[in-house]
């Protein structure tokens, strides 16, 4: 007998409790066309894993997933008709998740097949099977190999299960938006695609989970519980293109990116301190790369840098809620492709430079909660593609004290807000 562990409960399932080897044992010609038959010793291997990770996700089987669990005869969410053949009673439908900006997730039901049935592991809910492989060299028989995983608000509990990088060909993991715990483990890096936003996951991000021989594209741990410093060895990541830690404990620096060809760096509300990486001198190709920046509600302290325009592609740039001083450089005016600036709430100062209307597609102009003072640029008035332009051009209440004494305000003739520095009530118009 197997033991009441995770494994052996999965391990047990594979061998007593299989549809697939039963109807294979009791040569049932009336059997689901898509019941297996043969299969090679890694084919196997394949449905365990995915059959343990059912089991540890379920606190073995204890509780149950959102969609697509074995089928119990209750009514749950994708469920089809409890009146359907006995074929059809493995169907299901799948709440395949997709993720809106802000992190909502909205749903598509898609016709699958239950975790834990007969049919090919390929068709359960959430697994896709990209690839066709031979596992043995003399072999002519080939298989369906696991090339992802997307078990997105699922309901998931449990720690982060690290057996399923022992699939071979998968490259895309997504068990973001559930309740799974622990730490980032090393064995994720083989992943091209890892998305564990939204989870309960605490710990370091590993120093060597970052080098040259890395095949992953797109890192998402942001709104977990990870503390620690991003280490210097990321700008390794020769493939990385689209890195999200936003919403955590992270401290230290930004550091410097490297040859990763960075897209996308969602690195807000976390603790990350000293200046922002936007130097010229650190080299690499990033800052050819890079379209969006996010780096709001931190602790960031300097300059926005002169030669900012040495990001020459990018579009979104969020630095709201640091501790910036010094004014917004003229060179601001070079990022061509920029639709998005916001640095309200910092310590800036001195006028918005005039040349920041010239940005043909700047649409989001937020620079309220500073120091500056003057004229908001008119230009910015002209620009069909404004849409949102907020500053500290609401009068302050004069109550008699230091402060609003020492207000500093502006004059805007297009503001679609106008703020008060002293209390930081914003009017929009």
């Amino acid at each position: 007998m197997y033991s009441n562990t995770t494994a052996g409960l999965a391990a047990s399932w594979i061998l007593y409790e299989d549809p697939s080897r039963n109807n294979k044992n009791n040569n049932n010609s009336n059997s689901n066309s898509n019941i297996i038959i043969d299969r090679s010793d890694n084919g196997w291997i394949q449905r365990y894993l995915l059959v343990y990770l059912y089991y540890s996700t379920t606190k073995n089987r204890s509780t149950t997933w959102l969609s697509c669990n074995p089928s119990t005869g209750k009514d749950e969410v994708g469920s089809t008709d409890n009146n359907a053949d006995d074929n059809d009673k493995d169907m299901c439908r799948f709440t395949y998740p997709t993720e809106l900006p802000g992190g909502k997730i909205i749903y598509d039901l898609v016709p699958s097949y239950r975790w834990l049935s007969g049919v090919d592991e390929c068709q359960w809910g959430g697994v896709a099977c990209g690839k066709t492989v031979t596992d043995d060299v003399d072999s002519t028989t080939t298989r369906l190999a696991v090339t992802a995983i997307v078990l997105a608000d699922q309901y998931l509990q449990g720690s982060i299960v690290t057996e399923v990088t022992e699939l071979p060909q998968l490259e895309l993991l997504d068990l973001s938006h559930n309740g799974l715990t622990g730490q980032l483990p090393e064995e994720f890096r083989s992943l091209k695609t890892l998305r564990l936003q939204y989870n309960a996951m605490t710990g370091k991000i590993p120093f060597d989970f970052f080098d040259s021989e890395s095949i992953m594209t797109e890192l998402n741990i942001g709104s977990n519980s990870m503390t620690g410093k991003l280490p210097n060895e990321i700008g390794l990541a020769s493939q990385m293109e689209h890195l999200y830690v936003f919403d955590n404990k992270l401290t230290g620096t930004i550091p410097a990116f490297g040859n990763m060809p960075l897209r996308t760096f969602q690195g807000h509300v976390n603790q990350f301190n000293g200046p922002l990486p936007f130097d010229a001198n650190y080299g690499g190709i990033w800052p050819d790369t890079i379209r969006v920046w996010w780096s709001y509600q931190n602790q960031i302290t300097g300059s926005i840098p002169n030669n900012i325009n040495f990001l020459s592609n990018l579009e979104d740039l969020r630095l709201q809620d640091n501790k910036l001083t010094g004014i917004i450089p003229e060179t601001i005016a070079d990022l061509s492709n920029l639709f998005r600036f916001e640095v309200q709430s910092n310590f800036l100062s001195g006028n918005v430079p005039e040349e920041i209307g010239s940005i043909p597609q700047l649409r989001d102009v937020k620079v309220q909660f500073n120091s500056f003072t003057g004229v908001i640029p008119t230009s910015l008035c002209f620009l069909e593609s404004m849409e949102v332009l907020e500053a500290d051009c609401l009068v302050p209440a004069d109550d008699g004290s230091v402060t609003s004494f020492l207000a500093t305000t502006t004059e805007c003739y297009c503001c679609t807000s106008c703020c008060d520095p002293v209390t930081e009530e914003c009017v929009t118009y």
